[in-house]
């Protein structure tokens, strides 16, 4: 299972820990109050769960806490996260589910009352190609879709794209799916609570599309 080995070699990148301006942080904390101005904590590497972990952002009375998790999740900040806020895994097992399995960890049905914290949305991005397919080019990548697909999943790494779906409807057009997914967890020392968000930027998707 994707959180029972966070440390191995094939779950780290190196290259994400270099801070890049041009890329959306990997996780961004957002402090929400009545009658105040957010407030943002950015932690744009991998490496920076360790400064999270020693001082976690504060959740006051009456405040909530967003916290953004942009493109595929570091299994570290998965974690983190998850232990700070008590995130069910079940939420993570979803949103991840495009990840191979072993065979010695079959689809677990969970209890009803789980879904009431988690949403699922699935955004659409329509796309137009600068050089524009024949009409052979259309069925040959009709047919290669779902494998284009596959073969980027296999090669995600954290803070890269997740794209659930390609669609090519003619010769210039075609979609990316992707899905946001939401969990809300109510705090219990606080009259407060704690929004989450797997997500990705649209500009961001649209750069590193393979097709």
């Amino acid at each position: 299972m994707f959180l029972n080995k966070p440390y191995t070699e094939t779950s780290k990148d190196v290259a994400i820990d270099v801070r890049d301006d041009t890329r959306p942080p990997l996780v961004r904390i957002q402090t929400v109050q009545e009658d105040e101005n957010a407030i943002s904590n950015i932690y744009p590497c991998v490496a920076d769960y360790r400064e999270f972990l020693k001082n976690p952002p504060t959740l006051a009375a009456k405040a909530a806490h967003l916290v953004w998790l942009s493109g595929f999740p570091a299994p570290e900040w998965c974690n983190a996260i998850g232990a700070q806020y008590r995130i069910d895994p079940e939420f993570y097992r979803r949103h991840l589910n495009f990840l191979p399995h072993s065979r010695e960890n079959g689809d677990v049905p969970t209890m009803p009352s789980s879904m009431d914290r988690m949403i699922t949305l699935r955004v659409t991005t329509m796309c137009q190609r600068p050089i524009a397919l024949t009409r052979a080019g259309i069925e040959e990548e009709r047919l290669k879709a779902a494998s284009y697909v596959l073969d980027d999943q296999k090669s995600v790494r954290p803070g890269d794209s997740v794209v659930r779906k390609y669609t090519v409807f003619d010769h210039e057009l075609f979609a990316l799916e992707q899905d946001i997914a939401i969990y809300i967890e109510r705090g219990k020392q606080h009259d407060g609570w704690v929004g989450k968000l797997f997500f990705r930027i649209v500009a961001y998707i649209l750069t590193e599309n393979k097709q």
